[in-house]
């Protein structure tokens, strides 16, 4: 009931007043045996304010003499106020009618195309035939209304491509590509053997081709031959297999024992911008930004009208005040630190697929305003690399 209230509210109009005098209640039985309906009545039994349509409130001043009080008006609301104020302003009107008239002209162009699903072909490529078959910036999306047509086309276009989609999603359109598999290639290998990268004891070993030199449990050292490319009987091959090993590594690090944090105070500065296309133009916020150190946090929104993508997008950014935090940390987050430190430098040096298992703390001391942590950490890893065979 209220809803629809409101919505009357906003097509018919209404108006706010105060009725002031001794004769309130008398003026609210008058209204209702007029057939007025005044709503959202407060106030006391000399003063009152009250809502009434706009219809309506041409019939309150015989009431109001008839009730010995006084009308006072107040906000007007509706759309009949809002379109006698823009008749009123006249360049207001025709900006209004242009700006509508370029949103919808804008609404049936294409304003954005995109290219998804391509590995080695370039996308210019797919752009540049899409453009030869009227898919650009700019075209009428009309044109688009034969989306099976317009693929095969593309396709007859760039061999390249196994299949090829066109979806339109407002003002974007979007080219689904998916290329062709290029049959494989086997390039015959040398001769080579597996050989140790890195100091380790070996945990696992499986060998493909060649023939294992170690075992499992064996200590190898760097460039010790795990998988051997010379066959019993002599001939050559190319050794492949995969022999991990438990590496260890020793890391040292040192954490300043006072941090600095931001913190925010609260304060925050708002400035709002519409964008047309990549270009921004502010509309609210131009006073000067008082805080001496902020951080800025950026809120993009596309607008939409029943669905359609409008070509206007609308940006918020918030700049909020902080201040430098000294923190003394306790024993257990600076120790905590120099674990997370240390990890982070062991992942740098271990090869792709390696697991960490352990950590062992070998030496952690706090002097001079820092935690100075000396640890091991023990990694399983593969550490074998090719190596050619050598006359």
């Amino acid at each position: 009931m209220m809803l629809g209230k409101r919505l009357w509210m906003a097509i018919g109009g209404s108006v706010e007043l105060t009725v002031i005098g001794p004769g309130v209640e008398s003026f609210i039985n008058r209204a209702l045996e007029q057939g007025i309906r005044p709503w959202m009545i407060y106030g006391g039994q000399t003063k009152v304010m009250m809502h009434v349509d706009l219809a309506d409130a041409r019939k309150l001043r015989p009431v109001a003499r008839a009730s010995r009080v006084k009308i006072r008006f107040g906000k007007r609301i509706g759309l009949p106020f809002f379109i006698g104020r823009a008749l009123r302003r006249k360049a207001f009107l025709a900006g209004f009618c242009v700006f509508v008239l370029l949103i919808a002209l804008a609404s049936t162009l294409v304003w954005q195309v995109d290219v998804v699903g391509l590995k080695n072909l370039s996308p210019q490529s797919v752009l540049q035939a899409a453009k030869e078959l009227g898919i650009d910036r700019g075209s009428w999306k009309g044109k688009l209304s034969n989306a099976d047509e317009l693929q095969t086309a593309l396709l007859d276009k760039l061999p390249e491509l196994a299949w090829a989609g066109i979806r339109v999603h407002g003002m974007k359109v979007t080219i689904e590509a998916v290329e062709k598999v290029p049959p494989v290639k086997t390039i015959p290998l040398a001769a080579q053997n597996i050989v140790a990268a890195k100091r380790g004891t070996v945990v696992s070993l499986f060998v493909t081709h060649g023939s294992a030199q170690i075992e499992r449990g064996t200590v190898v050292e760097p460039g010790q031959v795990l998988i051997s490319g010379t066959m019993q009987d002599g001939k050559q091959v190319a050794a492949e297999g995969e022999i991990k090993a438990s590496v260890w590594y020793v890391s040292h690090v040192e954490i300043p024992l006072i941090a600095v944090r931001k913190t925010l105070t609260g304060p925050r500065l708002r400035r709002d911008y519409v964008l047309f296309g990549n270009a921004p133009v502010q509309v609210t916020g131009y006073s000067a930004i008082p805080y001496k150190q902020y951080e800025t946090r950026s809120i993009d929104q596309e607008l939409q009208i029943r669905g359609w993508m409008v070509p206007v997008r609308v940006r918020t950014v918030y700049y909020m005040e902080y201040f430098d935090q000294k923190v003394q940390l306790t024993s257990q987050e600076a120790e905590g630190r120099a674990m997370e430190l240390t990890k982070a430098d062991v992942e740098h040096h271990v090869e792709k697929g390696g697991q960490l298992t352990s950590q062992t703390v070998l030496q952690m001391k706090a002097e001079h305003g820092k935690l100075y942590a000396t640890v091991k950490s023990d990694v399983v890893e593969d550490i074998g690399r090719s190596e050619p065979i050598t006359p």
